[in-house]
């Protein structure tokens, strides 16, 4: 693990790891809120997969979903990915704070 992510304290379980035993997986998260906030969710889930792939060089996260269930409503949602260097930039900042 880079120093700069021995410095941080991020700690958070992933919740949903899609994929068959290929190099390429897909990371998911279910949220039961009121409506589903699809850029925190692409903030969210791209540090995951950012530092996913930090710990896991040989696998590459191909896509990221929500997963949005509110009473008897639900929805599969396909989320865009930050580009990496904005989730470092950000992550940067954070320890800067």
């Amino acid at each position: 693990m880079s120093t700069l992510f021995q410095t941080m304290n991020i700690l958070h379980r992933i919740l949903i790891v899609f994929g068959k035993r290929t190099k390429k997986i897909s990371l998911g998260d279910i949220k039961t809120t009121a409506s589903l906030d699809r850029e925190y969710l692409s903030w969210q889930l791209s540090i995951y997969a950012y530092l996913f792939e930090l710990q896991n060089p040989l696998i590459k996260v191909d896509k990221l979903f929500g997963i949005w269930l509110r009473g008897n409503k639900s929805e599969l949602v396909e989320i865009e990915r930050k580009p990496d260097a904005e989730v470092k930039r950000l992550l940067e900042c954070e320890i800067k704070r």
